[in-house]
């Protein structure tokens, strides 16, 4: 009895010995896991496509009724004009054209020549935010030749001057307002009597006014892009461009307008209606345009799809 209890005793002994034995292994292969790190560095993937484009817009081509004539601007080219704003007028000669644009000149310098002699109290006691200003406006230069787009070139060379000459007033150091206004007005009264009464142009639409066509204007429709295919925008390049003889200009309305453009279906495996796109058109502004897709027509048998992105903004530049 004695021997079966002592063989038990070790049946036991060995067993309870066993469980140990794989618990501690247990343990040791949790606490000594060979687990080795490394630093993570976010990123943003943007996968490029490169193609050629169609920009499809609501345009109203302006024409001239009055026959022959030289064409005077009223409005600068890219700026934003309400419906039945007179955009240019049609002069008999060239010298009746420069000689309104140059009173135009002269409106323009005797408007700043009056602020400089109303404001020149002012300037004395505000020297030091003049030198300010002028630093502002030297930077401001700085940035639009920086940027690669020059819209708004010319106003910022005008507002540096306009301040330069502000604070040469400060110093004492700019008179001679009246004179300088008289002989300017003088000029316009003579010039005046060149340039007669000539026809003016107007336009129908409020919008973006721009002094020139390219004969695809209302070419593609906004309306017909939703059902437009591969082969019809393919098409578009072949068609023959006939410019309108009488027109000056153009307005583009709105802010919404498009690019369309035909795509392989390899490279747009990803995209869907609705997706936000950043599209960069070098020829049209620096910046990129964040645009969403709003039609995809497949053709499989091209493996290409026509694509129409739309977008929300509109400025000079883009106009």
């Amino acid at each position: 009895m004695a021997k079966g209890k002592n063989t038990k005793k070790i049946i036991s002994i060995v067993a309870s010995a066993l469980v140990l034995l794989y618990m501690g292994f247990q343990l040791h292969s949790v606490l000594n896991k060979g687990i080795s790190t490394e630093f993570a560095v976010p990123y943003t993937y943007n996968q490029k496509i490169s193609a050629t484009g169609y920009v499809v817009r609501d345009e109203e081509i302006i024409a001239s009724e009055h026959g022959g004539g030289v064409v005077g601007y009223c409005q600068q080219n890219g700026s934003k004009v309400a419906a039945g704003s007179v955009v240019a007028e049609v002069f008999s000669t060239e010298d009746q054209a420069n000689a309104k644009n140059r009173i135009s000149e002269i409106d323009s310098s005797l408007e700043k020549l009056k602020d400089l002699q109303e404001s020149g109290k002012q300037y004395a006691v505000s020297a030091e935010l003049l030198n300010l200003k002028i630093n502002e406006r030297i930077n401001n230069l700085l940035n639009i030749a920086d940027s690669g787009s020059f819209n708004g070139f010319d106003d910022a060379c005008d507002d540096l001057l306009e301040s330069m000459n502000k604070k040469q007033i400060a110093t004492g150091s700019l008179s001679g307002f009246e004179s300088s206004t008289e002989q300017l007005k003088s000029e316009k009264a003579s010039l005046e009597s060149i340039v007669g009464t000539p026809s003016q142009i107007t336009c129908q639409k409020s919008g973006y006014f721009v002094n020139q066509v390219d004969g695809h204007e209302n070419r593609i429709t906004v309306e017909a892009l939703e059902k437009m295919t591969v082969d019809e925008l393919s098409a578009v390049e072949n068609i023959e461009v006939s410019k309108s003889s009488n027109a000056v200009g153009k307005v583009i309305s709105g802010n919404e307008w498009y690019i369309a453009a035909v795509l392989e279906n390899k490279d747009i495996k990803q995209m869907s209606l609705g997706d936000e796109i950043k599209i960069y058109i070098p020829t049209m502004t620096s910046n990129e345009l964040l645009c969403s897709v709003a039609f995809m027509n497949v053709d499989y048998a091209a493996e290409k799809t026509m694509v129409a992105f739309k977008c929300n903004r509109m400025e000079t530049d883009l106009s």
